[in-house]
């Protein structure tokens, strides 16, 4: 198992054909592909549908929320930056400061369940199937979803992070993955949750912007399976001059920039702040598009606030960010117009 939460990762180019879907166990149909889809290969159009499904699921409700309980008081449920995520957060006290330790209330207990994490896409490409993964404070398991990608069977991620860095806590995550067993094959519908915000830009697909901004060049998708990136290169481009990478996402509300940071350049878009951040040639954009909506889900445990972000990311040829300035401008309205 290639543990990965898709960060520009590198792929085998991949993808589907041209009819409507529907989400397995929903009956629910997905809008037939854009007209994008039709400047690249069979199995990137398989894929993109199949992320699009992957879009309309819930991914709180793919773990076993009992089970999870058992491990802890829980004080968080719900997205985190990464909308294909759901976060199970635990209230870990603090130590009590002794007079050896007068410090000690500025760290938590340590060798108690954190937070346990569901929903990323991984795949078994290297045969190794759902193995445990333990690292120094954290570990790792993929579930099989039933989907086939060419270049191996789609693993749906669970992780656990254990405070104080003392230990994996796989024994932890095993109770809960296995619980869990029967909740991933039944997966429920984002747009029924009741622990995600509702936004305008989780239920829009991320090569979208791809209609009209690259002409008809053939293309090519190298995180076709991803419902939330759209990492994508001109098929006849012999570098990565014009390769992009899109993230549509989360940042929360507190976390949105109200003013200008060292070496970034912070501008407004039709009322939206963007924010530009230049590193030589390479150039990163964060377009806070949801920030005058900001939402958070239903239940009383995820009362966090969060804005619909996108972000953008590429290598210039000269300095100033100029073409990643504009596709964050042609972001923004495509945002605004979309309804």
């Amino acid at each position: 198992m290639k543990i990965a939460r898709w960060v520009v990762p590198l792929l085998s180019v991949a993808v589907l054909a041209g009819c409507a879907q529907t989400v397995p166990g929903q009956g629910l149909p997905v809008p037939p592909p854009p007209p994008y889809l039709q400047r690249v290969d069979d199995s990137i159009r398989k894929d993109r549908a199949h992320a699009q499904q992957l879009r309309l699921q819930d991914p709180c409700s793919l773990i076993n929320l009992d089970a999870a309980a058992k491990l802890g008081k829980i004080k968080y449920i719900g997205t985190e930056s990464k909308p294909e995520w759901c976060d199970i957060t635990y209230d870990v006290p603090k130590r009590t400061p002794t007079a050896q330790d007068p410090m000690a209330d500025l760290d938590f207990v340590p060798g108690l369940v954190a937070q346990i994490t569901v929903g990323g896409i991984t795949t078994d490409n290297d045969g190794k199937g759902e193995q445990v993964s333990p690292m120094e404070d954290r570990c790792f398991q993929g579930l099989r979803s039933g989907y086939q990608y060419d270049w191996g069977p789609e693993l749906i991620l669970f992780s656990i992070e254990i405070s104080g860095q003392t230990r994996p806590g796989c024994e932890e995550l095993q109770t809960v993955v296995e619980a869990s067993r029967t909740t991933l094959s039944h997966p429920k519908l984002r747009a029924e949750s009741q622990f995600q915000p509702h936004t305008k830009l989780i239920g829009m697909d991320s090569c979208q912007i791809l209609d009209t901004v690259t002409g008809d060049e053939p293309l090519q998708i190298f995180t076709s399976p991803h419902p939330f990136n759209c990492d994508y290169r001109f098929k006849n481009d012999k570098d990565n001059k014009r390769r992009r990478y899109l993230q549509y996402g989360y940042r929360k509300l507190q976390d949105v920039p109200v003013k200008q940071y060292k070496d970034t350049e912070l501008k407004t878009v039709s009322g939206i702040p963007v924010e530009i951040r230049p590193d030589d040639l390479d150039c990163m954009a964060f377009a806070f598009v949801g920030v005058d909506h900001p939402a958070r889900g239903a239940d009383p445990l995820s009362d966090q606030l969060w804005v619909d972000t996108i972000v953008i990311q590429g290598r210039e040829q000269s300095p100033g960010c100029p073409t990643i300035g504009v596709l964050a401008d042609q972001l923004v309205h495509l945002y605004q117009k979309t309804s």
